[in-house]
């Protein structure tokens, strides 16, 4: 049934976009001091602070369930620190906003911030990560030993960004990893294969872009390739010595197909209070709104000022003036 979606959205940009500090990490057992269960979970985080204000997406997978979830500092990495902000704890992804105050502001600044994720398994903490920008990417897709089959009970952690080009069939990567067993060994897309299967390799991420963290490379696919990808029938897997049929895997299961329109995309934050989610725009007056699992063409949008309501004319969303993902 096709519906109707009121285009009205509240932008939440504290400052201009220039002088947003976004924040990109891993979440891994390897960052706990004294992980009491290894459960092979993992996660990532985006946060994004535009001025007082601290927005947060928390992906998490392999976990018995999130109890709480925390800030803590001011702490370095390794050190323990007391609650600085509780979050409400849930399902992935987790989002939310807070507002902050001067003294938190410089914990931050100095990266003496860090984000816990706590569960029954482990109550003081089973996944961490310090607030400071560890990827030099804002990722897509998620890599944990639970989703390795048979799961693997390891602390590691990675996270991809991937993209695919539909004129070219170019793929293209960037991925990042730590708390490893040892060094990676051979990297690979595998598939075909849906969540819970394993398939061969079908391309070498090692042989392309090296088996360090982070790392960058691209391929041109064939046409069943190309099919497979896109409907979610292929999967990142790192493999170690310890682990030779891999350590920690990825289903990949969202892909960056590109711009919409030739406009460049750019990212915000965005609370449209239908859902809280990543905002994609240009400079151009389009806006393109990302709600966690695809993106909704909104049209309207003339000029971005800081705290504005930009109100956007209904369109149908069966047929919307955009392309969706």
């Amino acid at each position: 049934m096709k519906t109707t979606i009121l285009g009205l959205a509240c932008l939440l940009i504290g400052s201009p976009l220039g002088a947003q500090i976004s924040y990109n990490i891993l979440l891994s057992g390897s960052q706990v001091n004294s992980l009491g269960e290894t459960t092979g979970s993992a996660g990532y985080a985006t946060v994004v602070l535009n001025g007082t204000t601290l927005n947060y997406e928390i992906h998490h997978d392999g976990t018995s369930g999130v109890t709480m979830a925390h800030f803590h500092g001011p702490a370095a990495p390794g050190v323990d620190a007391d609650v600085a902000l509780a979050i409400e704890a849930g399902e992935s992804p987790i989002t939310g906003s807070a507002e902050l105050g001067p003294r938190d502001l410089r914990v931050i600044s100095r990266g003496s911030w860090y984000l816990n994720l706590h569960t029954a398994e482990n109550v003081p903490g089973e996944l961490r990560g310090q607030l400071v920008d560890q990827l030099p990417f804002t990722p897509n897709n998620l890599l944990s030993g639970s989703q390795e089959v048979p799961a693997l009970e390891v602390p590691a952690a990675g996270a991809a960004h991937v993209a695919f080009d539909p004129d070219t069939r170019q793929l293209s990567w960037q991925l990042a990893w730590e708390g490893l067993t040892g060094e990676a060994t051979m990297i690979h897309f595998h598939g075909p294969a849906p969540v819970g299967a394993n398939a061969g390799p079908v391309v070498d991420i090692g042989a392309i872009s090296g088996l360090g963290s982070p790392s960058a490379g691209s391929t041109v696919l064939s046409e069943e390739q190309a099919s497979d990808l896109l409907a979610g029938l292929w999967y990142i897997n790192i493999h170690t010595a310890e682990n030779g049929p891999g350590e920690i895997r990825g289903q990949v299961l969202k892909v960056d197909t590109g711009d919409w329109n030739g406009y460049p995309l750019q990212g915000a934050f965005v609370n449209t209070g239908d859902f809280l989610g990543w905002l994609d725009i240009s400079t151009e007056p389009w806006l393109f709104s990302f709600s966690l699992d695809r993106f909704i063409f909104l049209q309207g949008a003339t000029e971005l000022q800081n705290g504005a309501w930009v109100y956007l004319p209904a369109f149908d969303s069966g047929n919307p003036p955009g392309r969706t993902r």
